[in-house]
C-alpha cells in the first residue's frame, strides 16, 4: 500500500505538462505526495520498523537507526546537483522507482519463508530502508523544495511556498498519526 502514492507520482510525472495553473496544482500535489510516500513514518518510526523486522538487539537497533539517519543527511545535497543536470522530471521518476524498489524489498522480507522462520526479516528491511530513503532524497524530497522555490513569480513565491509547506506538514501529521494503529493491526 505504501508504494501506491510513489507509483502514482512516478506515472503522473510522465504525463505532466507545464502551465501556470498546473504549477499551482503541482506544488500542492507534490506537498501531498512528499509526505504520503511515507518518508516521515520511516524516519520517525525507524526503531519500531526495525523491531517489526526482528532486529531486536538494542545496540544494533540504535546503530542501524543512526547509520540510516546519517545516510539521509548525506543524501540531502547531491540530489540538488543531479536535478540541475538531468532535469526535474527524470529525477522524480528515478526517485519514485527507487522508493518502490525499497518498499518492495521490505515487503518481500516479510514474505520469504526462510527469513520469517528464522526471524531475519531485517536482512531485506535494512537495504530496503536505505534504498527507500535514497529514492526519496533523489526524487520528490529534492524536487519538491527546488520546485516550490522557483516555479512561482517573486511577488507571490513566499506566500504560495508557505502554503505548500503547510500542506506538507498537515500531510505529515496525518501519515504519522495513522501509522502506529495500522502497524499494530
Amino acid at each position: 500500500i505504501a508504494g501506491l502514492p510513489i507509483l502514482t507520482l512516478g506515472i503522473g510525472g510522465i504525463f505532466c505538462q507545464e502551465s501556470p495553473v498546473r504549477e499551482l496544482i503541482v506544488g500542492a500535489v507534490l506537498a501531498f505526495f512528499d509526505q504520503f510516500t511515507g518518508i516521515n513514518v520511516v524516519i520517525f518510526y525507524m526503531p519500531m520498523i526495525l523491531e517489526m523486522a526482528k532486529l531486536t538487539q538494542r545496540l544494533k537497533l540504535l546503530s542501524v537507526t543512526l547509520g540510516i539517519g546519517v545516510w539521509n543527511a548525506l543524501l540531502t545535497l547531491p540530489p540538488l546537483i543531479l536535478i540541475e543536470k538531468t532535469g526535474r522530471k527524470s529525477v522524480l521518476i528515478a526517485g519514485s522507482a527507487m522508493q518502490t524498489i525499497g518498499i518492495l524489498l521490505i515487503a518481500i522480507g516479510y514474505l520469504v519463508p526462510s527469513l520469517v522462520n528464522r526471524n531475519l526479516q531485517y536482512v531485506l528491511a535494512i537495504p530496503g530502508l536505505v534504498i527507500f530513503i535514497a529514492g526519496f532524497e533523489f526524487g520528490i524530497g529534492g524536487v519538491f523544495y527546488v520546485l516550490i522555490a522557483e516555479m512561482f513569480p517573486s511577488k507571490v513565491a513566499g506566500v504560495v511556498s508557505s502554503m505548500n509547506m503547510l500542506i506538507m506538514y498537515i500531510c505529515t501529521i496525518i501519515v504519522v498519526t495513522i501509522f502506529e494503529p495500522l502497524a499494530n493491526v
